[in-house]
């Protein structure tokens, strides 16, 4: 069946620019009509123009897909598939990080309108880019080139806390392991952490004395306070009331199960 250029764009669901493309770029060579010099497009333009649409978006780039139709030429595109594929696996595990990163802060908000102090969540294996003198270097530009997602955050250690001021532990924190990047990195292992979000005002530091009483909040839980402690904002003050919520994170570990003493009764 022949149709003009309108009738195979509404069929394809291609817009009629990108079919003039391919058709520029050598692609597809469309009939003409004897009587009116416009495009024809037959029952196999219509395929054809679907396969090159479906193969641009898989990742293979116009020279190749010219090489494919033209010679049969299936080297390339073999070469370009495969490195589709491994981007497309760093898409989908980010997209899946940011999932579960949406999803958290979900959780995150809705605990801190509740009267409960604290929350123990979950996390997988994370990694830390600990900031130095470069910054952050090339890691953001790696970060964002896989639509990736991180957390702006202080990562210190238990022995840390007892020090004021503590060492300058300014870190991006993300999960998964960005495609590339193995230097100076610090891993975090999946473990249990206490989260608490607590108020301070803006120009406030947190410092030793506020690490030491949620430690100490912790161990009166039945919980062993473990490293990392990681600290990070989750809403500021744009709004002039001179209070900032941060949230903290312990890593933890039970140290016992409580047990319920029992005591013998006597027949009367």
């Amino acid at each position: 069946m022949n149709m003009n250029i309108n009738e195979a764009s509404l069929l394809t669901g291609i817009s009629k620019d990108m079919i003039r493309f391919y058709e520029k770029k050598g692609l597809i060579k469309p009939k003409r009509n004897p009587v009116n010099n416009y495009r024809c497009y037959d029952e196999h333009d219509h395929y054809l123009l679907v396969m090159i649409h479906q193969y641009s978006i898989l990742g293979l780039s116009l020279k190749t897909i010219r090489k494919l139709l033209q010679n049969n030429d299936r080297t390339d595109a073999i070469k370009e598939l495969e490195a589709s594929i491994r981007r497309l696996k760093e898409e989908e595990k980010w997209l899946k990080a940011k999932i579960s990163s949406a999803e958290d802060l979900v959780q995150m908000f809705q605990h801190s309108t509740e009267t409960h102090s604290f929350e123990i969540v979950q996390h997988p294996d994370m990694y830390c880019y600990r900031i130095n003198e470069n910054g952050f270097g090339t890691i953001m530009k790696s970060i964002a080139e896989s639509r990736g997602t991180a957390r702006f955050v202080c990562q210190i250690n238990i022995k840390d806390a007892l020090q004021d001021p503590w060492p300058d532990r300014r870190a991006l924190l993300f999960s998964p392991l960005p495609y590339g990047i193995t230097d100076n990195l610090i891993r975090i292992p999946a473990q249990k952490f206490l989260r608490i979000v607590r108020e301070f005002p803006s120009d406030h530091t947190i410092n030793s004395s506020d690490i030491q009483s949620i430690l100490k909040e912790i161990r009166n839980n039945g919980w062993l306070p473990v490293d990392p402690i990681l600290i990070y904002q989750v809403m500021g003050d744009s709004n002039g009331s001179g209070m900032d919520e941060v949230c903290i994170e312990i890593g933890i570990q039970s140290t016992y199960v409580r047990r319920r003493t029992y005591r013998p009764t006597t027949s009367p």
